[in-house]
């Protein structure tokens, strides 16, 4: 319920008092949970995928963002969107440790994507000897 201009809050119920809003504020609060959701698993798939192969790399990106989710219910936060990105980058996972491929690990929302981007672009004429010219009709 909304109350008027002025009016003292009801008896028994917490007034709400929010910061001001900054780009500080801002900062400070959402720099942290940036780079948790999204440069850990990040640098974690790139680093393990290096010294380890694909599948520690998918694996351990799963699991990373499972016990982020976690860690972030147990502190209190929303986290049905972060379980959706759990859901799909396990699907993502499978998809990549099946076909044996990084490219399409990384490559898969691009994918996704894909089909209408092509459909609204017409491609280049092209020719198989890049040094003759191409003859459009």
């Amino acid at each position: 319920m909304v109350r008027a201009p002025g009016a003292p809050p009801q008896a028994g119920r917490a007034e709400l008092t929010l910061p001001e809003p900054t780009w500080g504020l801002l900062l400070r609060r959402g720099m942290p949970t940036f780079a948790l959701e999204g440069i850990l698993p990040v640098l974690l798939f790139y680093g393990l995928w290096r010294t380890a192969g694909l599948a520690p790399a998918a694996i351990a990106t799963s699991g990373a963002g499972i016990a982020i989710v976690v860690w972030q219910r147990r502190r209190g936060f929303d986290t049905a969107l972060a379980w959706a990105t759990v859901v799909f980058l396990a699907i993502q996972a499978v998809v990549a440790l099946v076909t044996d491929s990084a490219t399409v690990y990384l490559a898969q929302p691009a994918t996704w994507t894909g089909p209408s981007a092509r459909s609204t672009s017409t491609p280049a004429p092209s020719s198989s000897d890049p040094t003759r010219p191409v003859r459009t009709a």
